[in-house]
Order: structure tokens, then sequence, then C-alpha cells
């Protein structure tokens, strides 16, 4: 089964992104976290379609030390009923000028694909981006965003495996982080006439799946970087000390760093 990672970015230049977040540490500040949040996750998903990963986890595996025992002769892994065949990573970014940009902030080498987002809502951008998945031949696409830079791999796992036609990673704030699709299954209903930015995406999203007459696994929530109460919450959610540092050293980095414009232009 092919799957593509359909991962949405805005290019990272100031009073553009994170605006709630900059209302409390100011533009510059929410703009390099963007920055950073927005390369962790590329780099993270990169990661996860690595087919042997650097800690020894099978691309689907969820436990560190995992075995490769599921792998076919094709290369790819077996899970249960699903097998994870080819899998490639989208960029799917705006505003449609910054391609260079984004490529640079990326470290992002195939324009093949890093494809602006189409034109209207957030709605039609996602639905284009699923169309032009199906349009490529792949079986499952999953979309996710910049948002939720520690999403744990397992909830990426889950979805890969899933045997519903849809499945969803809510997230606190009523939206969502992630929206996997089988491609037998598609329906651009979760996208229409849908209140984005409200509390009651998710919500809405998953009624309109199940009204459409299809299935959907919900797995646990997680949380997205929007509002200085996420920011202090990301800091200290990891329970490893080392990752907890880390945290906070790269929030003590936001206030000392140049601004990502001027990096990507450098």
């Amino acid at each position: 089964m092919s799957l593509a990672l359909l991962y949405f970015v805005k290019a990272p230049q100031p009073g553009q992104v994170k605006s709630r977040l900059a209302r409390s540490i100011g533009i510059e500040a929410a703009t390099a976290l963007y920055d950073w949040s927005g390369r962790e996750t590329c780099d993270r998903l990169r990661t996860w379609l690595t087919p042997h990963r650097a800690r020894g986890l099978s691309p689907l595996s969820t436990e560190p030390g995992a075995t490769d025992s599921g792998a076919t002769d094709s290369g790819a892994t077996e899970i249960g009923a699903t097998t994870l065949g080819p899998a490639d990573l989208w960029v799917f970014y705006s505003p449609a000028e910054a391609a260079d940009d984004v490529a640079t902030w990326l470290a992002w080498a195939d324009r093949d694909r890093l494809i602006p987002q189409h034109s209207g809502d957030l709605g039609d951008r996602l639905a284009a981006a699923f169309d032009l998945a199906w349009q490529r031949g792949y079986d499952r696409a999953i979309v996710l965003g910049s948002d939720s830079p520690d999403l744990p791999l397992d909830r990426l796992d889950r979805a890969a495996q899933s045997q519903a036609d849809a499945a969803i990673v809510p997230t606190a704030d009523g939206g969502y982080c992630l929206l996997a699709w089988q491609r037998s299954a598609y329906t651009d209903a979760a996208f229409r006439a849908m209140p984005w930015s409200t509390s009651v995406v998710a919500e809405q999203t998953i009624a309109a799946i199940t009204d459409a007459g299809r299935s959907i696994d919900v797995l646990e929530p997680w949380f997205d970087l929007d509002e200085l109460a996420d920011l202090r919450a990301w800091l200290v959610r990891d329970p490893s000390p080392q990752e907890r540092s880390r945290r906070r050293a790269i929030v003590c980095l936001l206030y000392t760093s140049p601004s990502p414009r001027d990096r990507t232009r450098s």
C-alpha cells in the first residue's frame, strides 16, 4: 500500500505566522518558533519515512528495539493486515511566490514534490492536496501541519495502518493535527463548509465523515503550539530531562537568533 504524507506549511515570514502567540511573545520570537517547528516537523517526518530508523525501528513500529521481522521481499513492512509500501513526503506551501524560501528553509531539494497550496479556504486547499495524491496513484494519504512538532510518531504509525476509511488526531483546542484517508473511501465532505479555526472543527469533521457513511479511527488527541499556554505546556510535556532541557534552550534561542527571513535569504 503506497502512502503520501502531505505536509502543510507557510513560509516563516514575520507577521504571517503564529499571530495568536505573537501577541504574547512578540512577532519575531513567534516567527522564530514557527521557523524551528516547521523544520523540526519536516525532519521527523523524513525520519519516520526512513525504512530503518537510526534507533532501530521499522516504519510502522512503535517500540524501541523492535525487529524488522515484518519486512517483505520488496522492502515494504507489514503490520497485521497492512503493508506499507512506497511512501513519499510532499510539501504544500504558501504563499505561492515563496518556493525558494521554503526550499531553503526545509533543506528541500525535490522541487517536484514542493507544491503551492491551492487557492480558497483551508478546506479547498486540503481537498486539492488529497486529489493530487490520488492522481499520483497513492493508496493512502495523511495530511499534517507544522503546529505539533512533538506529535508522537505512534499516531502516525496508527494512522498509516488503520483499517478504517479515515483516521484523525484531534487537538486539545478542538481542531486536528492529522487526517488520513484511504483512496477507496475518500470523500471531500470532510472539508466542505467547515468552521475553520474554531473549537468544533474536529467534531464536525468526524460527523461529516460518519454522515457520509465512512468509518473513522479517532486517535488520542494531541496539542498545537498556538497560545502562550501551549508553549508553556510544551516545555515540560516530555518526560525526558534531556528533551525538556533542549526545549528550554530552543526557547532561549528564539530571542537571540536572526529573523527567519534573514536566515532563508542569507
